[in-house]
């Protein structure tokens, strides 16, 4: 009963439906029954009046990960539905809106989609397109507003899709793929397994968009070609090139992949460029007329704790970046910056830290905190200069002390790890990090 299961029951009530709830928190459990919804309990007689059993979205409902209620529900012989199929039912049964006028673009991954959905969201709205932002970023589905023409932009996570059967949208994109996760999922397979079925129900009209960083990403867009049920657009960055599928025309264009100009400190990076192209992407795929892409670039603003700039004198640089919860995001920011000071550390969700080993020379130190300070140290002590704490102040402190002011460089705020050991969440973490460091620098 967090933020999603809130949303759900409230909406759910509203279409005079019974909720009962369960939450295996007692103090939100105290909290909830101060509302109108019933405590589960479990009993045959409440089992027979359950039509429905809806888990939020970080609740296990497979393997050695599924939550005891979720058997006994299958035990029971009830229907599990997902939030996303929630909403496709809202969609398709809410008799305002127009349905020829409204069109999902839903985005899955496992770093930048955040960016990409919330510069998708920029972009339409320069444009004066109506459109509504929602999923793990912005609102949650079901507290958010219905439209009856635009776009909804949904950001969707493996933990939401792992349960939907009938989420449909109009396009479906995959960003990208690396280790996350895999105490859920066991495997990189599995994982990308659940992320995939956000193009299980595309159809001729619909628009599969893929970035094939990663062998498992080009298997399925092979997959993809071979069935030909939707338009499939493929993205190589390293080649730098393109592939379009057109399902209508039953043709297949290779074509180099056109640099994007723009002039934005906000999406600097490799992993920006990235970022804009699929954006890009989903944008031409709409085929809508006389957008103005460029202006609407130049004017987005960048997301909080993603790789985000709190300060510059031209000596020193301070980037904030408590979103990086993966080795791989690491390695994207450290490309970035020069004569970086490293603050790293928490719990890993990768036990294996060699992909950072072409870029340890541009570290000046690192700084070490979190669960699993033992794995950064062994692997930061053999190349780079180290300090390690388990107190996020102290760190700083020393960062402050060593900084080099002859020299311009950065203070690089990327835990490369979750942040559940010490923080609630990346953001609380990231709000820790820029309140410490504003009493030293600014």
């Amino acid at each position: 009963m967090g933020k999603t299961g809130l949303s759900i029951s409230r909406s759910l009530s509203k279409s005079k439906a019974n909720i009962i709830y369960w939450d295996d928190d007692p103090k939100i459990r105290k909290q909830i029954n101060q509302t109108k919804f019933k405590k589960f309990l479990n009993t045959s007689k409440v089992w027979d009046t359950i039509d429905y059993v809806v888990p939020s979205p970080g609740i296990g409902i497979i393997g050695k990960s599924q939550h005891k209620l979720i058997n006994i529900a299958k035990k029971n012989n009830k229907k599990i539905i997902s939030e996303l199929d929630l909403f496709q039912v809202a969609i398709s049964k809410n008799d305002k809106i127009n349905k020829n006028n409204i069109k999902i673009i839903a985005v899955t991954g496992t770093n930048g989609k955040s960016t990409i959905v919330t510069l998708i969201n920029h972009l339409l709205k320069s444009n004066g397109i109506r459109t509504s932002l929602i999923g793990n970023i912005g609102n949650s589905i079901f507290s958010s507003s219905i439209i009856r023409n635009g776009f909804f932009i949904i950001e969707v996570s493996s933990y939401q899709l792992e349960t939907s059967k009938i989420f449909s949208p109009n396009i479906a994109v995959i960003s990208n793929l690396s280790s996350d996760h895999l105490s859920r999922h066991k495997n990189m397979r599995n994982y990308f397994n659940q992320k995939s079925k956000i193009f299980k129900n595309l159809t001729n009209d619909d628009t599969a968009i893929l970035n094939c960083n990663h062998d498992l990403i080009k298997s399925k867009a092979s997959k993809l070609l071979k069935n030909k049920k939707s338009n499939i657009i493929s993205l190589n960055f390293e080649k730098r090139k393109t592939q379009f599928y057109s399902s209508k025309k039953k043709l297949l264009i290779t074509s180099k992949l056109r640099k994007i100009k723009y002039s934005n400190p906000h999406l600097n990076g490799e992993h920006n460029e990235e970022n804009v192209q699929i954006s890009y992407q989903v944008l031409s795929s709409l085929q809508l007329k006389n957008l103005s892409i460029k202006k609407a670039l130049n004017s987005y603003i960048g997301l909080n704790h993603r790789q985000e700039l709190i300060f510059d004198n031209n000596k020193t640089m301070i980037i904030n970046d408590s979103k990086a919860t993966n080795i791989e995001s690491m390695v994207r920011a450290i490309k970035n910056y020069k004569n970086i000071y490293l603050i790293c550390g928490g719990v890993l969700k990768d036990k294996d830290l060699n992909i950072l080993l072409p870029y340890v020379n541009k570290l000046k130190k690192v700084y070490i905190t979190g669960v699993d300070k033992k794995l950064f140290i062994n692997f930061f002590s053999n190349t780079n200069k180290i300090f390690a704490s388990s107190n996020l102040n102290e760190i700083i402190r020393e960062c402050y002390s060593d900084i080099d002011l002859k020299k311009h460089s950065t203070i690089l705020f990327c835990p490369g790890a979750a942040s559940f050991d010490q923080y609630k969440n990346f953001e609380e973490r990231g709000k820790k990090f820029k309140k410490l460091i504003t009493r030293k620098f600014i």
